[in-house]
């Protein structure tokens, strides 16, 4: 018999598989679904967080961040992703900077 845990699981996977194929769309589709089944999942928030970040959605990154860090709050591989987010901010910055210099 399947369990909750078991759609969690198989949403997870499928969140992988679309990401790989770069269907964001579906990405969070699947990890919408695995936090109507489990809200506190911290992979789905990890996950949600490195796409956004992926596609420069930062505030949105962000706030999932700070729900996992709220989570686990000692967790490095979050450490590692808000540094991420730190540097793909900065570096966007800079892109927009050097577009307005003429």
């Amino acid at each position: 018999m399947l369990t909750e845990r078991d759609d969690v699981m198989d949403y997870l996977n499928m969140a992988d598989m679309f990401y790989a194929n770069e269907s964001y769309e579906h990405v969070v589709w699947c990890l919408n679904a695995v936090l109507q089944l489990d809200p506190d999942n911290v992979y789905a928030f990890k996950r949600l967080a490195r796409l956004e970040i992926r596609t420069a959605r930062y505030d949105k990154a962000c706030e999932y961040l700070i729900k996992t860090k709220g989570l686990l709050p000692n967790d490095k591989e979050i450490d590692v992703l808000i540094r991420k987010l730190k540097l793909s901010m900065a570096m966007g910055k800079q892109k927009k900077i050097k577009g307005n210099v003429k």
